[in-house]
């Protein structure tokens, strides 16, 4: 599967990089998850700080976003600017071929 897609979707709607453990029972009830919900949890929340983050949940991804994030950071300065100076055509989005581009141009090869 997707695993970002699925954090994104199902266990962290709120944006805040964390899913609690009644977010987490709500996420396995959305996908008709049948198996031992608590035994899941402590699997997941390794550091057992009652909250799972995305380093817990898929860690490649988070590596991935964390490498994006110092990218942006390292080249652009912030993130708004960043997707501005990406934004070529001026149309206000960033579109695929315009990120691939700019990550070819300025070295980011996805971690």
């Amino acid at each position: 599967g997707q695993p970002l897609c699925a954090w994104r979707t199902f266990l962290d709607t709120n944006d805040q990089n964390h899913a609690s453990w009644g977010e987490f029972k709500e996420a396995c009830k959305k996908v008709c998850f049948n198996g031992n919900i608590g035994g899941a949890w402590r699997h997941l929340d390794a550091d057992t700080s009652g909250q799972i983050s995305l380093q817990e949940y898929d860690p490649h991804s988070a590596d991935i976003l964390a490498s994006f994030k110092e990218w942006i950071e390292n080249n652009f300065g912030c993130v708004e600017f960043a997707f501005r100076s990406m934004d070529t055509d001026g149309s206000g989005s960033v579109c695929f071929s315009e990120l691939k581009r700019a990550c070819h141009r300025l070295g980011w090869q996805g971690c």
